[in-house]
């Protein structure tokens, strides 16, 4: 969860705690040291953006000072906040840079900070062979840092595991056991107790000696007036309790979690508690209570979810997707339980409903989440959005622990049907799918893989589509399925390109209708057929551009008049209401790694979207991006979100891109057909993109789905 990195950088605070100098008698001699200790605890309460201004104030306070101390020690506190956000360069040069600063001023402390910082890098990074040598000379130089020892430990067991190796992971859970103890008791029941005690109960090892030491923590915790380390011992021992069937103690331990967290206004911590009492009242078979108990931590967690750091040092996941969006699925699977047990048809569409609601809550948090910012949009007929059209029907496949649900909408209501498969299994499919179609090379396994995922998605709803006349599917991925194309599923006899327009929505709450807006307007193009920073060229980008400006007016920057500033002037000064972009775009778990080459450098989101902006402001709407040229990276399903976040973040109606590279000569034999189609009013671009699969689907160059499917438009439809 969120506590997991809370945690973690509250063990870090500690070894740092512990490496400060004495505090000089006048205060202005200290103002470095206290400023690098506020930065730490604005860590530890999960507030980045107010960590990352302590510290660089810190790291510019101690070169002031001349304390290189604590300008080291500085450095690897800005280390763990880039963690945090997920930049693992920015992370690596300012770790090399404390390691420099130690190295040369003798800072045996920060060195060994540095190392098991550089562990977790390692880790993260898919290297875990050096990120346990680095964290092992940690923890046999750091004799004299038990809390870095501990530390080291802590990772080292965290390896294991993930490597399966449960022997290892046994033998370093054992010594964090046993350097634990060799902690001071007044230092022990802080960050360090709180992060063995998470790593045992991820374990599910040493119950007996995990609920000692979180008992111990609590007591502790209480007789210093510590509130929040009290909260936090607590809410850990009764999810414990919990675990080991003890309901009545975990509900009692739970229950007073949460008052202390309310009391001292933890809304991080709360939210966690308040989850952990929706489980046990599941467990406890009181379905309505749990309910209520889920509803109070969303509303909890909501105003402070843009805190949250997006990367999990300890695990590599992604934070929200992996440790907090299980609490609204949970929330999904009660209700989809409680709709089963209705009693008649009006209250099983209600339950319905709010399962619809939480999906739209969980597409619309986890895409702020990803951008790190509000997605705030004046969606035109809301109401209309979530009641579609006739001939429209809006699909949300929910992956669930144990099985797949698909929860489905036509004009005639909302029905789910439950798919016998667990999550793991799913997602491997889902997986491969994205793999045989990426590696043209595989042949017929795609089609093989293609048929599986059929059976699972698509004929169980396929009669209702077909009865309900169906032929818009307004698709919402979850998970991994943003990674492959819903119009390459086959039942052996044709694809769902045959008889269904899939558009790709991010959330129905976060779609702007354009109303068919595209049509007859001028086109800005833009495209990069040079090598360019290590890119290939893409040698049919002029003959891409130029079969496009036969179709629509269009102003032009190629190769070297396509750079960021002509781009903003071009956006200022014309009227369209399409942009192209022929060019790499690149599209990763980070938004700020995401981007569009240009010949002048990278376009990124932001600067994307105050070109849009700009543009707005003077009227100008842009309602279609094309990416010609665009790839997610395979195996993340983050990533994807990146082309509904250039449409959100970057202000326009709809996006249209690939999930994939593909040869030139497919992007530019489609393109010119799907902007053709598009020039008809009486069809959406959803259709106008089917039309020009199909043509290309006829040709035997082109028939592969790896090579007609990956273009999506995602938002806008119409």
């Amino acid at each position: 969860m969120q506590e997991l990195r809370r945690l973690i950088v509250v063990l870090v605070c500690v070894a740092i705690a512990h490496a400060l100098p004495a505090l000089p008698a006048a205060a202005n001699e200290a103002a470095a040291a206290k400023l690098l200790l506020r930065g730490q605890q604005a860590l530890a309460r999960g507030d980045a953006d107010g960590a990352a201004w302590e510290l660089d104030a810190a790291r510019r306070q101690a070169v002031a000072e001349s304390d290189p101390h604590t300008e080291a020690l500085a450095l690897v506190g800005q280390a763990n906040v880039f963690l945090g956000r997920g930049d693992r360069d920015g992370a690596s040069q300012l770790l090399d840079l404390a390691l420099r600063q130690a190295r040369a001023n003798g800072l045996p402390d920060v060195e060994n900070n540095v190392l098991v910082n550089r562990g977790v890098l390692l880790s993260l990074a898919g290297r875990p062979g050096a990120a346990a040598k680095s964290l092992r000379m940690a923890f046999d130089r750091a004799v004299s840092w038990p809390s870095l020892r501990l530390q080291a430990a802590i990772y080292l067991a965290r390896i294991a595991m993930r490597s399966g190796d449960r022997d290892e992971a046994e033998r370093w859970m054992g010594a964090a056991m046993e350097v634990h103890g060799q902690l001071p008791r007044d230092e022990a029941w802080t960050g360090p107790s709180l992060a063995l005690s998470k790593l045992l109960l991820d374990a599910a090892a040493h119950d007996a000696r995990n609920e000692a030491l979180l008992i111990d923590a609590a007591q502790m915790a209480r007789q210093a007036g510590d509130m929040r380390g009290e909260s936090h011992a607590r809410g850990y021992l009764g999810q414990l309790l919990g675990r080991l069937d003890r309901r009545d103690e975990a509900f009692s331990q739970t229950r007073q979690a949460i008052f202390l967290a309310e009391t001292g206004a933890y809304p991080e911590l709360l939210y966690q508690w308040q989850w952990s009492l929706g489980r046990l009242e599941r467990q406890s078979e009181r379905p309505e209570r749990a309910v209520l108990r889920y509803r109070e931590a969303i509303a909890t967690l909501t105003p402070v979810r843009m805190k949250m750091p997006a990367v999990d040092p300890a695990s590599g996941d992604p934070v929200f997707r992996r440790k907090v969006g299980p609490l609204y699925s949970e929330l999904a699977d009660l209700l989809l339980r409680g709709a089963d047990a209705a009693g008649d048809d009006g209250e099983r569409q209600r339950r319905l409903e709010d399962v619809r609601d939480v999906m739209e809550q969980f597409k619309t948090a986890e895409l702020e989440d990803y951008l790190h910012s509000p997605c705030a949009i004046a969606v035109e007929g809301e109401a209309g959005l979530l009641h579609p059209a006739p001939g429209t029907a809006i699909f949300y496949p929910i992956i669930l622990e144990d099985r797949l649900e698909l929860l489905l909408q036509t004009p005639a209501g909302l029905s789910h049907h439950a798919v016998a498969v667990d999550a793991a299994t799913f997602r491997r499919e889902v997986l491969g799918f994205r793999h045989s179609l990426e590696n043209y090379s595989l042949g017929d396994q795609a089609l093989d893989e293609g048929r599986r995922l059929y059976d699972r998605l698509i004929r169980p709803i396929e009669a209702e589509l077909t009865g309900a006349g169906i032929h818009t599917l307004l698709f919402l991925p979850d998970d991994v399925l943003r990674l492959v194309p819903l119009s390459a599923l086959s039942d052996g006899q044709r694809f769902v390109l045959d008889w269904l327009a899939v558009g790709v929505v991010p959330g129905l709450r976060m779609t702007s209708r354009s109303g068919h807006g595209a049509r007859g307007q001028s086109v800005l193009l833009a495209g990069l057929g040079k090598p360019v920073n290590g890119f290939p060229a893409l040698p049919g980008v002029a003959q891409e551009i130029a079969a496009v400006s036969a179709i629509y007016p269009a102003d032009i920057l190629l190769d070297d008049h396509f750079i960021p500033s002509n781009v903003a002037r071009g956006i200022r000064s014309g009227n369209f209401s399409i942009m192209h972009f022929s060019s790499h775009a690149v599209f990763r778990g980070d938004p700020r790694n995401s981007y569009i080459l240009t010949y002048g450098g990278r376009l990124t989101l932001d600067e994307l979207e105050r070109f849009v902006r700009d543009g707005a402001g003077k009227g100008h709407k842009i309602d279609l991006l094309t990416l010609s040229a665009c790839e997610t990276a395979a195996g993340d399903d983050r990533s994807a979100l990146g082309l509904a976040g250039a449409a959100v973040k970057g202000g326009v109606r709809s996006v249209f891109g690939s999930l994939w590279p593909i040869a030139d000569a497919a992007a530019s034999s489609l393109l010119p057909e799907f902007y053709r189609a598009l020039k008809d009013d009486g069809i959406s671009k959803v259709e106008a993109l089917r039309r020009a699969q199909m043509v290309l689907r006829t040709n035997p160059e082109f028939a592969h789905p790896s090579l007609w499917s990956p273009f999506v438009i995602v938002g806008d439809w119409q």
